[in-house]
């Protein structure tokens, strides 16, 4: 592979063409503008870079170069007319694969003629000799046609089974099935095409595979809720995937200009996809053959009666925050797909660490644990005796506190029935826990003298310790969430109780460049390894909190936390190496082009 650059405009990379996941490869790992695919050593750079300035001109989006004359290129259909040409080499936009996908990894042979008659489907493309490209005679001197193999003859029957029932039978579509099929009889190949096309025509979910591999991605964008953290995820997802070379459709109308239900009726898809979007589990969507892929964020303990209508439905992915919900899920609701999948960032390169104007800031929202439970009155029952529990238990998932405290009881005798409502029950109780925490660490930090950066109108109801340590600021969107972290030197988070995950906010701390400190939880151990406690010996803490690239605690040991962020705050060179290998490691594994990758893999196993 080569790679080649004009100032300004038409930047391209060259490659040779190889396999189809070879291919999508250095797709995902192309910046470029336009991509070429052919035969590198071959390529004469300034030919190609004055032939893709003509085609910006003239607004083609793809050309095709081969043999030694021009032809017209219509559609598909009529690149598929050339069946038979051993195609030199192609140039397409990148942005052009958002509608028609990459290569179809379940294609061999003539999986560039597949690929061909897709994008010409969609966009312009034209055909011009191969000298346009080549330099010299070896290009010219190659072999013109394609050999015959069995694999040739499946894409054939594929690409026929395709364009059978599509507006092109009635433009050509027939003539050219005609002369596929001579051709393939005049060299004794035709009883294997049809053999093939009978796979196709009979088997519909082997099509619907084939078919699939390409298909778009629709994605509900959701609206402004939530400070429109969601929506971003959407967006963030939906980008991700372009750059992946996936073709996707979102219901913003961001990349294609269809967007609508009524634009997918009958159009083949990947996925559908949204993020906690009510939507997806509605009787239209259930009745899509293909995955419906929903993000998760809150404990699904309290949404009993949405995940009822999917109970052991197995097109359903529920890609959770947090691995104990997903945990839940798989048990009470035999969603076996229901997977620990948490959101990812954004890999912008960060402020430099050493330039920032905010010590200390904190982006999550406060809530008085009075609104939940008065503490006045007297704890009784069963809700009494878990506040006491988790209070003294706050590593424990809420509802490994409520099976802990049966067992001690010895209640063993609940039905499924009379269980789920027990946890639905503590749903106040659970809340008031949640808040108590939250309090109790920013009263430790706020009430040791330490100011903290906080945002929403929710800050002017805190009346705890150090509140006037407290700086208040108005509410911040994804973007301006972003912006804060970019000036901040430390970014505290603490969990609403996920025990087994973790929010945006720590991922997009450690991309922010930014120190993140966070509480505790079971896959943090298992990505970083185990943390020495806060008031362990300096030099050991240090050395793992470098290493590690980010500083947790657990709830109980929030008293430490004023002088580990002072710490942090005054050996600049400590804070930054922490930093620094927080962004290393969030930026390798944590990004949303990272959970598009892994997306497409689920979705393909």
């Amino acid at each position: 592979m080569s790679m080649s650059y004009e100032k300004g405009k038409n930047s391209y990379c060259v490659f040779d063409f190889k396999s189809s996941a070879e291919n999508n490869y250095d797709i995902a790992n192309c910046d470029a503008e336009w991509i070429f695919f052919g035969k590198s050593d071959w390529v004469d750079d300034h030919a190609l870079q004055n032939t893709l300035t003509k085609l910006d001109m003239e607004e083609y989006a793809g050309c095709i170069f081969s043999g030694d004359a021009n032809h017209s290129v219509t559609d598909g259909v009529s690149v598929l007319s050339f069946f038979r040409e051993n195609i030199a080499g192609f140039v397409f936009r990148k942005s052009a694969l958002v509608r028609t996908g990459k290569f179809n990894e379940f294609i061999g042979d003539g999986a560039d003629l597949e690929f061909l008659c897709r994008l010409a489907d969609v966009v312009r493309v034209c055909w011009l000799p191969e000298r346009e490209i080549y330099s010299g005679e070896t290009g010219l001197n190659r072999e013109k046609e394609r050999s015959d193999s069995r694999e040739l003859c499946e894409t054939l029957a594929y690409l026929s089974c395709r364009y059978r029932n599509s507006e092109q039978m009635e433009t050509g579509f027939d003539e050219i099935l005609t002369i596929i099929v001579n051709d393939l009889k005049n060299r004794g190949m035709l009883q294997d095409y049809m053999d093939l096309l009978q796979k196709f025509t009979q088997n519909a979910e082997i099509y619907r595979r084939v078919i699939r591999n390409t298909a778009p991605i629709y994605i509900i964008t959701g609206d402004d809720t939530a400070y429109g953290v969601l929506k971003d995820f959407a967006v963030q997802l939906a980008e991700a995937f372009v750059r992946q070379g996936q073709a996707v459709i979102t219901t913003d109308g961001r990349h294609v200009p269809y967007s609508g239900v009524e634009d997918i009726e009958g159009r083949p898809l990947k996925a559908l996809v949204g993020f906690q979007a009510p939507a997806l589990f509605n009787d239209y969507f259930k009745g899509y053959e293909a995955p419906k892929c929903q993000f998760w964020f809150d404990d699904p303990v309290f949404f009993d009666d949405v995940f009822q209508q999917i109970e052991g439905d197995d097109r359903y992915f529920i890609l959770c925050q947090d691995g104990y919900h997903a945990q839940h899920l798989r048990e009470h609701y035999h969603i076996r797909n229901a997977v620990h999948f948490p959101p990812g960032g954004c890999a912008e390169a960060p402020k430099n660490v050493t330039d920032r104007d905010l010590d200390l800031v904190f982006i999550g929202t406060y809530s008085d644990p009075k609104d939940y439970y008065s503490g006045e009155e007297e704890r009784e029952g069963f809700a009494g005796a878990y506040i006491d529990y988790m209070l003294e238990h706050p590593d424990r998932s809420y509802e490994q506190g409520v099976r802990e405290l049966l067992a001690a009881k010895g209640i063993d005798n609940l039905s499924q029935d009379e269980y789920m409502h027990l946890l639905w029950s503590l749903a106040n109780e659970y809340r008031y826990i949640r808040a108590c925490f939250r309090k109790k660490v920013i009263e430790e930090i706020a009430g040791s003298g330490l100011k903290l950066h906080v945002y929403g109108e929710s800050w002017k109801r805190y009346a705890g310790k150090g509140k006037e340590n407290l700086i208040l600021h108005s509410s911040l969107d994804p973007e301006g969430v972003k912006k804060v972290l970019n000036r901040a030197k430390i970014s505290l988070n603490i969990m609403s109780w996920h025990k087994d995950g973790w929010t945006e906010r720590v991922i997009e701390s450690m991309l922010s460049g930014c120190v993140c400190v966070t509480d505790q939880t079971r896959c943090m151990i298992d990505k970083f390894g185990s943390q020495s406690r806060l008031d362990d010996a300096k030099e050991k803490l240090d050395g793992e909190l470098t290493a590690a690239g980010i500083v947790r605690f657990e709830l109980e040991e929030a008293a430490h936390l004023p002088k580990v962020i002072e710490r942090l705050l005054e050996d600049d060179s400590l804070r930054e190496a922490v930093a620094r290998n927080g962004y290393e490691y969030a930026s390798k594994n944590e990004t949303w082009d990272v959970r598009a990758r892994d997306m497409l893999k689920m979705l393909e196993e």
